[in-house]
């Protein structure tokens, strides 16, 4: 028994209580909660009381960080969308210290505002959105290929955000009929495949009695254009293309003339590596194996 007296005199000793250390019982407890709620300016929880205190807004909208009193939130800059005007930034004085935000409240419109009509999504036409089921959507870009469409029958709805128009007859004649290329000839046996347009063409040269080269768009040559594949070269269209002696005075071929109006979306001589050369003295396009797949 008195070493365990002496136990716990050694463990107070260390835990720094001396001698006088009043040690609060419940009494004492009680006595010291009533003192609290009597002292002036302190809360039922002992703590100081803190009056919420307006704070102010700076002319200029504040940075992150900056310091601040009393409590506000702030509000600068103005977006408008959807037919509504949202603040730009907003500040709020916490802790004082001023937090900050971008609202970014405008990002993406005018796309999924609500609408009626087209220019309510882009008042003015930017040719970005138009108005779908009480949407601005994004133009779907068909302006591109309308008039290819057109050529094919396939008519989008909208030519980016303007219905798309196709005229009743092609805006120019197409040099040759029908498609073709070079492992898919054309069927007319009395017509051959201009490969270089794609078309296929009335073959005079198989009914001209020609002494020197014959070429089915420019009938019989007087004489041989080329020696070697050097004294030949390619002209194009937007779709096409065309092998001429080095000599021809032209750098484009006529869009409309070669291709009827079409637009395409590249060059098919290009895709498929088209390239100029001298066949029986006459400038040819020559095809590469597998072409106009």
């Amino acid at each position: 028994m008195r070493r365990r007296t002496f136990t716990i005199l050694g463990l107070l000793a260390a835990l720094g209580c001396e001698e006088g250390t009043h040690l609060t019982g419940d009494e004492d407890a009680a006595d010291d909660s009533a003192a609290r709620d009597d002292a002036p300016g302190e809360d039922a929880t002992g703590d100081d009381a803190a009056p919420d205190v307006p704070g102010t807004c700076p002319a200029e909208w504040p940075d992150p960080g900056d310091s601040c009193t009393g409590s506000a939130t702030c509000e600068y800059g103005s977006e408008t969308c959807c037919g509504e005007t949202h603040p730009s930034y907003v500040c709020s004085c916490m802790g004082g210290t001023w937090g900050c935000y971008t609202t970014d409240a405008c990002m993406g419109a005018p796309f999924m505002c609500s609408c009626e009509t087209d220019e309510d999504c882009e008042p003015g036409g930017f040719g970005r959105a138009w108005c779908v089921d009480g949407r601005c959507v994004p133009c779907d870009d068909s302006g591109r290929d309308c008039l290819l469409a057109c050529e094919y029958g396939l008519v989008p709805e909208r030519n980016g955000c303007q219905p798309c128009e196709c005229s009743d007859e092609p805006p120019c004649e197409l040099v040759g009929e029908g498609s073709c290329t070079c492992d898919a000839p054309c069927a007319d046996p009395g017509m051959t495949c201009e490969t270089g347009l794609g078309r296929c063409v009335r073959d005079f040269c198989s009914i001209a009695d020609c002494i020197g080269p014959c070429d089915p768009l420019r009938g019989c040559l007087s004489g041989p254009e080329c020696a070697t594949s050097d004294d030949c070269r390619l002209i194009y269209s937007g779709c096409s293309c065309q092998a001429v002696p080095a000599s021809d005075p032209r750098d484009r071929l006529d869009d409309c003339d070669y291709d009827g109006g079409m637009l395409c979306y590249a060059n098919h001589c290009e895709i498929d590596g088209v390239q100029a050369a001298c066949v029986s003295g006459l400038c040819t396009e020559l095809w590469p194996p597998g072409c106009g797949g």
